[in-house]
């Protein structure tokens, strides 16, 4: 899930998320919804960062967290190549070891559902 909070409501939508690796080679992240709030005004989100919201759900390979690089966003105006976060994340033992998908692989849309619904409750859940 990303979440983008801006004072200027033009930002809006995001036009881009993607996985940059040391390499540079850009990988698009698939976006399976997205939905646009705002930020109440009695809140340090609305004072410090603003009152506009975005939030969506993207899908990236599970391998591609535990690997150098960055994820970035580009924005409808004013900020491309914004990084939202380096990686690797922290790790995490899953009990199983992260594999790369094979090229053009897809995750099952029901067992996608039931993760966004048993993990963002209260989210719109995407349509797949």
């Amino acid at each position: 899930m990303v979440t983008v909070v801006t004072q200027t409501q033009q930002e809006l939508p995001l036009q881009r998320v993607y996985l940059v690796p040391p390499d540079g080679n850009q990988v698009p992240l698939r976006q399976l919804n997205s939905w646009l709030g705002k930020i109440g005004p009695n809140t340090l989100t609305y004072t410090q960062l603003g009152k506009f919201r975005q939030d969506a759900f993207y899908t990236i390979p599970g391998a591609a967290v535990r690997r150098q690089g960055e994820v970035r966003l580009d924005f409808a105006i004013n900020r491309v190549g914004f990084v939202l976060i380096h990686l690797p994340t922290t790790g995490q033992d899953l009990g199983y070891e992260l594999k790369d998908p094979a090229p053009g692989a897809q995750p099952n849309n029901a067992t996608l559902r039931t993760m966004i619904q048993r993990e963002f409750p209260g989210f719109p859940v995407p349509k797949l």
